[in-house]
């Protein structure tokens, strides 16, 4: 099983392409509703028949609500036995300090794997979005953490936020994170923004056949999810499942993409999760876009699958960002040039 805590839903930056900035914050989850949350997550893992669960810290930052990651953990690990629980968590790299150091060294087996920090590049490229409220740029503090967490986590992720203005330093932000020490590198491309254009379409094929290229040459043994992505091109992703996500505004939401959107709720943290609710997302998830009735590559994209994702970006469950559908046309045109050299990597 899988939960999402949003642990707060503030943020400390004022990323010029995020999606949160249009919604009330709540700030931090109260105690009131931690105890519920933790209390809801023991219930369920107990009455669960999978040996491996997934507890994800979500924000805002997830950070500036460390007390709540450290009592969730602590709390967790002693009541887990011998199940296995993974925490996954994304930092902004802005908040750190020798108390959350410790901890991660201290539980770094639990979250190995599925911990990451955002850099979307070299300082020039990284300053450009990811700012403070007064506009100054968050890469030296940054570039601190990620070192530190380097030296917890072999594979720690590096996720890169991949704008229209950015796109065209694609393949030289990657090798850039490569050198840094990482080898998990996730290329996160901005469904949201309204800029993409034609000649963004062109950059995106010639960046992402640089980064074939250079990966197959130098032989590379690390993860870069632009390459991985074109070499899955074609799998079935299925029907989209609601997820769980607490959040601190006291409701629970199926999807991280319209958490805090009140309308979109399928329950509250006191009562639980309103069956008929969640009915209603599944039979909204199950049907095609009618646009993608047609379309050969529909069982493999995204976006036929997110029908959440749809609504908020384009105000239709039914219609997906341009974009998807660009980058999805983008995978399939790539694996099939490159299909000889991706079948050996």
């Amino acid at each position: 099983m899988e939960f999402t805590v949003w642990t707060t839903d503030f943020c400390n930056l004022h990323c010029r392409y995020c999606y949160e900035g249009e919604k009330t914050c709540f700030g931090n989850m109260n105690d009131y509703f931690q105890d519920l949350t933790l209390k809801s997550i023991k219930k369920s893992i107990s009455q669960s028949d999978d040996n491996k669960h997934i507890i994800r810290f979500h924000g805002g930052e997830p950070l500036l609500n460390f007390k709540l990651i450290k009592r969730f953990v602590d709390d967790i690990e002693e009541f887990k036995g011998n199940l296995q629980i993974k925490y996954e968590m994304t930092t902004n790299g802005t908040v750190w300090n020798e108390e959350i150091d410790n901890f991660f060294r201290k539980y770094r087996k639990a979250f190995e794997g599925y911990i990451s920090i955002s850099i979307d590049g070299d300082k020039n490229i990284h300053n450009r979005n990811r700012v403070f409220g007064d506009g100054n740029g968050s890469f030296n503090i940054v570039i601190e953490t990620a070192k530190k967490m380097l030296s917890i986590f072999k594979n720690l992720r590096c996720r890169m936020t991949i704008t229209p203005n950015n796109v065209e330093d694609m393949f030289e932000n990657t090798v850039y994170i490569k050198n840094l020490g990482f080898e998990n590198i996730a290329s996160a491309f901005d469904l949201f923004s309204k800029e993409w254009n034609e000649e963004c379409i062109e950059i995106i094929q010639n960046q992402q056949e640089k980064i074939i290229d250079y990966w197959y040459k130098n032989n590379l043994k690390i993860v870069v999810s632009t390459v991985y992505d074109i070499q899955k091109q074609k799998r079935a992703v299925g029907i989209c499942s609601p997820s769980v996500n607490y959040y601190p505004d006291g409701f629970i939401y199926p999807c991280t993409f319209v958490a805090g959107r009140e309308k979109f709720n399928i329950g509250t943290i006191e009562n639980g999760i309103d069956s008929d609710k969640l009915q209603c997302i599944k039979d909204i998830s199950i049907k095609d876009n009618s646009k993608c009735i047609r379309c050969n590559n529909k069982r493999a994209c995204e976006g036929n699958r997110c029908k959440l994702l749809n609504k908020v970006t384009t105000g239709d469950y039914y219609v997906p960002p341009t974009i998807e559908c660009v980058l999805e046309r983008i995978k399939l045109k790539t694996k099939n040039k490159y299909n000889d050299i991706l079948i050996d990597m």
